[in-house]
């Protein structure tokens, strides 16, 4: 295949020069060109953002991607950590750092049926008039967000990312939203497959690590111990009369207790 540059140098091509940027040709190559650049982009910012392990390494590299095309005021990330945790967890990033935010919302659920109707990136302002639910809104005005992005996944809506104005212009182009808009998903399905995880090796009623997860982690320090050739010792303790306390006070009160015991 030709590049760019021997087409141009080709004399069939050369004597035809009018014609083609008369019908806009070379125009549509440039515009090829800067869409193959920004496939590119995308694929690349897929790879960081997915080959993360952690929720602060996925919303770091989606952090680092945005404001490497486009410099937003602020990103504001929500979510629901588990199906056991009803509250939400929030993290805001200003200048590639994280901020506390003062954003209260309670529940995803006032977002849930208008983001699987409309699962892409919406400017704030017709958010706010479509979904027609001031109780949901009003508490994001007070951060002025330009856009809201769904993280969206097979069991609904995970969460939201408020994106602030830009700071260098007054809106963000077609292009822009069409890479938040890629990104995005690229960025729900790493949250969703840390979420999910987290379903994987987590009690469902406390929240605690499970009986799986502790086998996988000891085969892990056994390898680990045995390559490096240092010796293992593994701590075992047995809590004094928990079942009888289990049994008298119920298995809701002997689940806080265990959440207690972990902390230790």
């Amino acid at each position: 295949m030709q590049d760019t540059d021997e087409f141009l140098k080709n004399p069939k091509v050369l004597s035809q020069y009018n014609l083609l940027q008369e019908l806009g040709v070379f125009n549509y190559i440039d515009t090829l060109k800067k869409d193959i650049r920004n496939y590119e982009a995308i694929i690349n910012a897929a790879k960081a953002i997915l080959n993360s392990k952690t929720i602060d390494d996925i919303l770091e590299s989606a952090v680092k991607e945005i404001s490497d095309h486009f410099l937003p005021s602020f990103l504001i990330f929500i979510w629901k950590p588990s199906s056991n945790h009803k509250d939400l967890v929030f993290r805001g990033y200003k200048n590639f750092k994280t901020f506390d935010t003062t954003l209260q919302i309670e529940s995803l659920e006032p977002f849930e049926t208008f983001f699987k109707q409309y699962p892409q990136p919406i400017n704030f302002d017709l958010l706010e008039y479509q979904l027609n639910n001031p109780a949901a809104t009003e508490p994001m005005k007070e951060q002025k967000p330009d856009l809201l992005i769904p993280i969206l996944g097979p069991s609904g809506l995970y969460g939201l990312i408020l994106v602030g104005p830009k700071l260098l212009e007054e809106q963000y182009s077609l292009q822009e939203l069409s890479f938040l808009d890629k990104l995005m998903a690229f960025t729900s399905l790493a949250i969703q497959n840390y979420i999910h995880y987290q379903y994987s090796v987590r009690d469902g009623k406390t929240g605690l690590y499970n009986h799986g997860f502790f086998m996988v982690r000891l085969k892990e320090e056994m390898s680990r111990s045995s390559r490096i050739g240092e010796p293992f010792a593994l701590i075992i303790m047995d809590v004094d009369k928990f079942k009888h306390f289990n049994d008298t006070h119920g298995h809701l009160a002997g689940d806080a207790v265990l959440e207690q015991l972990a902390l230790v």
